[in-house]
């Protein structure tokens, strides 16, 4: 007979092993039902402003911003902020402008002329941008240079914030993988994961956010602003405080194509994982649930390997029924979402790759769990940020300190790093 010691510890194993596996279902059914009934329409037009910070110019950002110029949205503005007149980001973007574009779009390109030393250059880019814009601008949109824009991208993000409760409205990215490269399977199961995690916390994704002016006008958005690492993951504080809502759009989903070996993928996720900690208002019980689930697998191959060795087999019986909920659980939202994420892209016209048929996928699904463990440890203790050939110095909670700025020189994957 077990003792309630051990009736307690597999109770609270599985609890955190159902858990993942309940956002997993919640996220996948959510996609299913927006992905049959299509996108929502509307009438909500109010004057926006797309922004787009820069420095260096990725192989995406021809295609980003003409993506961003041709929007089926009445009127709009657009205003990029480059790094400084001598990145290459710069002679692109006129060269992409003088190839013309639609009437009704007023385009802005200037550089960054004050970088902040308490925030990062995007913060400082978005504040130079959101400062500069005429006073009629009700909505704010930003968006990254490896994103690829559908023409009704700007149309459909920013839809939810009509209703007066809502102040930010975030879209989420979805990896494609197009080749078996272990960086970019572990990439690809990874961020189907995080998303879990996103809806669950509402942690808004930067690459595809709206807000409207009652949030970004407001002294409070400003203040944090300054302080911050980037404008996503603090957002669901910032709203709270202000008495809002943040919601997230189905139809706004990225596809991203791009390739990444694992050592540009584990610095990828590390720099996911710090900003979460730096800024979410919810980062302790999103840290501890991510342990703790750690903790709950092992616990069960323990009770597993147990059982056999006693051949208790209400252990192994307990123990494998939990192990197979968690990856058959996992593994059936992710199908689910899979095949929804592709409808939605390509009721839009976009064209998603077919998943490589590899035997790597089960073993990538493993290594992205160790991958986690170890990027989210090193996000904990980092106090020195490398994003783009600039260190940024992490002093506290919400304290950030440029170290030395330089203008961009590009110099491979480790501008994106994290040390």
């Amino acid at each position: 007979m077990p003792s309630l010691l051990e009736i307690a510890g597999l109770t609270a194993t599985g609890v955190l092993i159902v858990l993942p596996v309940v956002w997993a279902w919640r996220l996948a059914l959510w996609y299913r039902r927006h992905s049959r009934v299509g996108p929502a329409a509307g009438t909500y037009r109010p004057s926006a402003c797309v922004i787009l910070s820069l420095r260096g110019a990725d192989p995406s950002l021809r295609e980003c911003l003409i993506g961003i110029l041709n929007q089926d949205y009445p009127a709009y503005q657009v205003s990029i902020i480059v790094d400084n007149a001598r990145d290459p980001a710069w002679v692109e973007v006129q060269k992409i402008l003088a190839d013309g574009y639609p009437s009704h779009v007023q385009v802005r390109v200037d550089v960054l002329r004050a970088p902040r030393e308490t925030c990062s250059l995007k913060m400082s880019a978005i504040l130079q941008a959101v400062e500069e814009m005429p006073d009629n601008i009700e909505i704010i949109a930003t968006i990254d240079a490896d994103v690829r824009p559908a023409p009704n991208w700007l149309g459909s993000l920013i839809l939810p914030l009509e209703d007066g409760r809502i102040g930010v409205a975030s879209g989420f990215r979805w990896f494609a993988p197009t080749d078996a490269s272990w960086g970019t399977l572990v990439r690809y199961l990874w961020n189907a994961a995080a998303l879990t995690q996103m809806y669950a916390f509402q942690i808004a994704w930067g690459g595809s956010l709206a807000l409207h002016a009652r949030v970004f006008r407001h002294p409070l958005t400003r203040q944090r602003w300054e302080q911050s690492f980037s404008e996503d993951t603090g957002t669901l504080g910032l709203v709270r405080q202000l008495g809002l809502e943040l919601q997230f759009v189905p139809e706004v989903v990225v596809i991203n194509v791009e390739r990444t070996d694992l050592r540009s993928c584990c610095s990828f996720i590390r720099r996911q994982l710090f900003t979460v900690r730096f800024q979410h208002v919810l980062w302790r019980p999103w840290c501890m649930l991510n342990f703790g689930t750690v903790a709950a697998l092992l616990g069960s191959i323990a009770f597993l390997a147990t059982g056999l060795a006693t051949q208790t087999w209400l252990w192994v019986s307990a123990a494998a029924s939990l192990l197979g909920l968690y990856v058959l659980g996992l593994g059936g939202a992710l199908v689910i979402a899979e095949c929804c994420v592709r409808r939605i892209a390509r009721r839009r016209g976009d064209s998603v790759p077919l998943l490589p048929s590899t035997w790597k996928l089960p073993v990538a699904g493993l290594l992205a769990q160790v991958v986690q463990v170890g990027c989210l440890l090193s996000a904990l203790r980092l106090r020195h940020v490398v994003w783009r050939g600039i260190t940024y110095e992490v002093e506290g909670p919400h304290r950030l300190r440029l170290l030395d700025y330089r203008p961009y020189a590009p110099s491979g994957a480790a501008d994106r790093s994290i040390v």
